[in-house]
């Protein structure tokens, strides 16, 4: 089974790689996403 902690710094890396730049994406908890 998968680890929350593990999937949450998958999804937060994901985030990071395909917005990088000007929508670079701050990951709060699960599923949460703020963008400035």
């Amino acid at each position: 089974m998968w680890k929350p902690d593990t999937t949450h710094i998958a999804i937060k890396h994901s985030f990071e790689f395909n917005f990088p730049n000007s929508t670079h994406a701050i990951m709060n908890g699960p599923g949460e996403v703020e963008l400035p």
